[in-house]
């Protein structure tokens, strides 16, 4: 078929045509071709986002669903909210950005053994589609290999550069790229069916160690992993020295509980792992660690990994070569030193398409203290002198630390973070209770920050500022995974998997899923404690 006069265009003239679009226009006319469709798609849709619409182009996935959306800028905090998919037993959830296949964007969700896709029509509605792990090919007699541990407990979840691939973690140890070989929706019933293509090693000991992996995360080829290793205890450590007590003469030696305990305890490695993406077989770079582990971050072209831990230290940042191996030196850059153990649940960086906040030079970190920090690494970290406290003051808190997101009202621990929505200035925080969600502007947190470092005591934080919602579902959970794409907040609980929907649709005659208001607290001063509801008038 010969082309159209519009495809046979050069390229810079084609591009400077689509600009005088709209975002409808440009969705009606990537249906007319498959050329046009990959140029409008896969190519000018993201400049169009970030320049037209503030959004990351990660965003734009359901082209079909945001075709009729009005893009609110978020400039109040009014939102529906639903659950997308609730479960029976608790448990500990993971949830994950996803592109199945190539232009299209869904949420992945993993909970035990069982993921699940929740896939978003052009309606607005949310549907939640099964996903299936077809027999690994180390079952293949032709393969050769054992393939256990392919089907154990989903502990962490981690999205490739390639559309339709994955990369899941068990809690037996196994670390799996998956691929989808079998799409499909929710509309005809039949699951999303993916297959193992390749299998890494977490730099295990040999000897029995029983491994679990904490916390995934892939950037470019690198795929970093941050495990746990239970050493089988060792013979010669079973219980020998005994307390006698008073009257057991006739019994003998008494162990005492504390002693068996102590004695039967495995000792444990803590590690992060380097590998590969493209070279499964290779061996990874691990890096050991002294304290437990809990969560990993690469930036986005991989130049380096902050890794989130227990102890007084515990964030901590390594420089990483091209390779994406640590660099020369190999010593981890101190980020964070507080005067008290603490541990750092969640890593976040800002979108490197749309943020106020630059990508490769900005962290986010979800302390266990109840505060989340903000992280200039161009800056050099807190000396060993120098301790950030639990408090917010100023004269403690090293120039390094940009920013710190508080609720005034609640001291609960941080056990996610997510940074997105407009103009990737949001930033959504999930807590250890009640299922609540703390939401900052970083644009018009510094009024917050003021009050509570006890400066400008006049100047209240309005609600752009901050505020705590609590996910539909009524759930005393802490909220273990948070997601930001466009205007939705996606999250999981122990019991459910929720979304909250800043108004990218406005609901029509009652949009069936995200109708539910959603209560919440603000961060301004005159709010604490009164619960309120978005979308209603604050008088009433």
């Amino acid at each position: 078929m010969t082309a159209s006069a519009l495809e046979a265009l050069p390229p810079e003239l084609l591009t400077h045509l689509l600009s005088f679009l709209d975002l409808d226009e440009l969705l009606s006319l990537s249906t007319t071709s498959h050329h046009l469709h990959h140029v409008v798609a896969a190519s000018y849709i993201a400049h169009f986002a970030r320049a037209s619409l503030g959004y990351a182009p990660r965003t734009l996935k359901h082209l079909s669903f945001h075709a009729r959306a009005p893009w609110p800028r978020w400039d109040a905090w009014d939102a529906r909210g639903g659950v997308v998919s609730a479960w029976r037993e608790k448990c500990l959830p993971v949830v994950r950005l996803w592109e199945p296949a190539r232009g299209v964007g869904a949420v992945l969700a993993a909970r035990g053994r069982e993921v699940e896709m929740w896939l978003t029509r052009q309606d607005g509605t949310v549907e939640p589609v099964p996903v299936v792990v077809a027999d690994p090919w180390t079952h293949r007699a032709h393969r050769g290999g054992d393939g256990r541990g392919a089907h154990d407990d989903v502990t962490a979840l981690a999205a490739t550069q390639t559309p339709g691939e994955v990369l899941v973690s068990r809690v037996s140890g196994q670390v799996q790229r998956l691929a989808v070989v079998q799409h499909a929706s929710a509309r005809d019933g039949m699951p999303v069916v993916l297959e193992e293509r390749a299998r890494y090693t977490c730099g295990t000991e040999a000897g029995g160690a029983q491994t679990t992996v904490q916390a995934l995360h892939a950037q470019g080829n690198v795929l970093v992993s941050a495990a746990t290793s239970r050493l089988r205890a060792a013979a010669a450590a079973a219980p020998t020295a005994v307390a006698s007590t008073p009257g057991a003469g006739a019994v003998g030696r008494v162990t005492s509980l504390a002693q068996s305990l102590s004695s039967r305890a495995a000792p444990k490695r803590h590690f992060v792992s380097l590998h590969s993406l493209s070279s499964p077989w290779e061996s990874p770079v691990v890096l050991p660690f002294a304290h437990k582990p809990w969560s990993v971050h690469l930036s986005p072209s991989a130049r380096w990994l902050a890794v989130g831990h227990n102890g007084t230290t515990p964030l901590s940042i390594f420089h990483l070569d091209s390779t994406g191996a640590p660099a020369s030196s190999g010593d981890a850059q101190v980020l964070a030193r507080t005067k008290r153990n603490t541990s750092v649940y969640g890593l976040a960086s800002p979108s490197p398409s749309c943020s106020p906040l630059h990508a490769e030079q900005t962290l986010l970190a979800a302390f266990y203290d109840s505060t989340t920090r903000v992280y200039d690494l161009r800056v050099p970290g807190p000396s060993s002198a120098v301790a950030s406290a639990w408090s917010d003051s100023d004269e403690e808190r090293p120039q390094n630390e940009v920013m710190r997101l508080v609720d005034p009202w609640s001291d609960d621990p941080c056990y996610s973070v997510a940074m997105g929505g407009a103009a990737g200035a949001y930033v959504a925080v999930g807590t250890a209770r009640n299922a609540a969600v703390r939401l900052f502007d970083v644009r018009y947190a510094s009024s917050t920050m003021r009050q509570q470092c006890g400066k400008g005591k006049g100047q209240v934080a309005g609600r752009r500022g901050g505020i705590t919602a609590f996910a539909p579902g009524r759930d005393r959970s802490p909220v273990y995974g948070l997601e930001i794409e466009g205007s939705r907040v996606w999250g999981v609980t122990d019991r459910r998997g929720f979304v909250l929907d800043f108004d990218a649709f406005r609901p029509r005659g009652g949009r069936a899923g995200i109708g539910e208001k959603v209560a919440f607290v603000g961060h301004g001063e005159g709010e604490g404690g009164v619960l309120k509801w978005m979308g209603e008038d604050e008088q009433r």
